[in-house]
């Protein structure tokens, strides 16, 4: 499947249902996020809470979309959520988006 692929500088939403292993929609007791540059190996943002629900939403701002090596023609971030539910129960999930690098087109 390919990712997705925004300008640069554009802002991001990726919504992300959570399911335990029967399939079932569970609302964590914590959730939380980063960003990575998978291109550059470059941390974008660190852990940052989010709202504990079985469906969030992942918006990454537009200034975390800007391209770290203006020699690439894109970047491939990567969005790592986890979400802790139950005593031991833990998800991770990840989504790898693509981001174009405006100045790259004349």
């Amino acid at each position: 499947m390919a990712n997705d692929r925004i300008e640069e500088l554009d802002h991001h939403r990726i919504r992300i249902t959570l399911k335990n292993s029967d399939g079932d929609a569970v609302t964590p007791n914590a959730v939380q996020y980063k960003v990575d540059c998978e291109t550059t190996q470059t941390m974008v943002l660190d852990w940052t809470a989010l709202a504990a629900s079985s469906t969030v939403d992942v918006i990454i701002p537009s200034a975390l979309n800007a391209i770290i090596n203006d020699a690439n023609p894109y970047e491939t971030k990567r969005v790592t959520v986890i979400a802790n539910y139950g005593t031991t129960e833990r998800l991770n999930k990840r989504y790898l988006y693509d981001v174009w690098n405006n100045s790259a087109y004349t």
